[in-house]
C-alpha cells in the first residue's frame, strides 16, 4: 500500500485484493488504523458483513491540513460515509475527536473512546536518569515532513542560537526524499544540515541511546494522535460500562 498513491487503477486493484483476503480469512473482528486502511478496511468490512468493526485514529494526517480544493478533499464524503459504519472509533487525543465531531464524521449513535496511544514495550524502553552535562539538549524524533513540525523545530534552533548557545537541538529524522507535497524542501533540508546548533541524525538501528543522551523530547506535530516516541503509561484503563468499545478492549487490545 502506497500512502501517497492516488492512481485510481492501483487503488482499485488494492481494494479487490483486500476484499478477497478478508473474505478468505472471514474475521469476526476488524481493527484498522491510519487513513487509507480505515477507509478501505471499513468499505470492505461493510461489503462482507464483518460483525465487529473498529477504527483507530492515530492522527488526522495531511488530508485534514491540505487546501479545501485539493484532490484529497474530494474523498471526504467517501471517508465520512464508511467511517461512520464502524461500531466504535478509538481516538488518541481529544482534539482529533472534536475535529471528527465538527466535520460530522461520527454517526448519531456511534460510540467513541480515548486510548493512550499505540503503546511501546516498557521493558525495552525502560526508565533512565537524565544525562549529566552542562548543555541542555532537545530531541525531536520524526520523519522530515511539514506536518510533523520540522520547520518549527528548525526555527526554534535559529531563534535560540545566539541568545542560548549552550542549548543543543537534535533531530533524528528520515524520509526527506518522500514524493509528497508534505515533505520538506531540499532548501529546508540543507538549512537543517548547516544549522550549527542543530544536529541531524538521519537514521539509527537503536533509538534508545539517542533518547538517553537528551534532556527534553519534543514533538511539535500538527495532527499527531499519540506518537510512540512520547508514549505515556496509562493506568486507569478499564471502563465501567460494557459497550462496543469496551468489548474491543477485552480482546487484549
Amino acid at each position: 500500500m502506497n500512502r501517497y498513491s492516488t492512481n485510481i487503477f492501483t487503488e482499485a486493484f488494492l481494494l479487490i485484493r483486500l476484499f478477497f483476503l478478508i473474505n478468505k480469512l472471514s474475521p469476526t473482528i476488524i481493527l484498522s488504523y491510519t487513513l487509507k486502511p480505515n477507509l478501505y478496511g471499513m468499505l470492505v468490512s461493510v461489503l462482507l458483513g464483518v460483525k465487529n468493526k473498529f477504527v483507530l485514529i492515530t492522527g488526522l494526517g495531511y488530508m485534514f491540513r491540505s487546501d479545501k480544493t485539493s484532490y484529497l478533499k474530494n474523498f471526504f464524503w467517501v471517508y465520512k460515509k464508511f467511517i461512520t459504519k464502524a461500531d466504535c472509533i478509538f481516538f488518541q487525543n481529544k482534539d482529533d475527536l472534536e475535529t471528527f465531531k465538527n466535520l460530522g464524521f461520527i454517526g448519531n449513535n456511534q460510540e467513541t473512546t480515548l486510548v493512550p496511544g499505540s503503546g511501546v514495550n516498557l521493558n525495552h524502553f525502560s526508565y533512565s536518569n537524565l544525562p549529566v552535562n552542562d548543555r541542555l539538549s532537545f530531541l525531536m524524533i520524526s520523519r522530515l515532513l511539514i506536518d510533523k513540525g520540522v520547520l518549527e523545530y528548525l526555527d526554534a534552533a535559529k531563534y535560540f542560537m545566539y541568545s542560548h548557545p549552550y542549548i543543543t537541538f537534535k533531530l533524528l529524522g528520515w524520509g526527506w526524499t518522500e514524493k509528497s507535497t508534505n515533505s520538506i524542501s531540499n532548501k529546508a533540508f540543507n538549512e537543517i544540515k548547516k544549522q550549527n546548533n542543530l544536529k541531524l541524525i538521519e537514521k539509527v538501528d537503536d533509538v534508545r541511546p539517542v533518547i538517553r543522551s537528551s534532556h527534553v523530547l519534543v514533538h511539535p506535530s500538527y495532527h499527531e494522535g499519540m506518537p510512540r516516541s512520547v508514549f505515556w503509561k496509562y493506568v486507569n484503563w478499564k471502563t465501567n460500562n460494557y459497550n462496543k468499545c469496551s468489548r474491543m478492549q477485552r480482546f487484549n487490545y
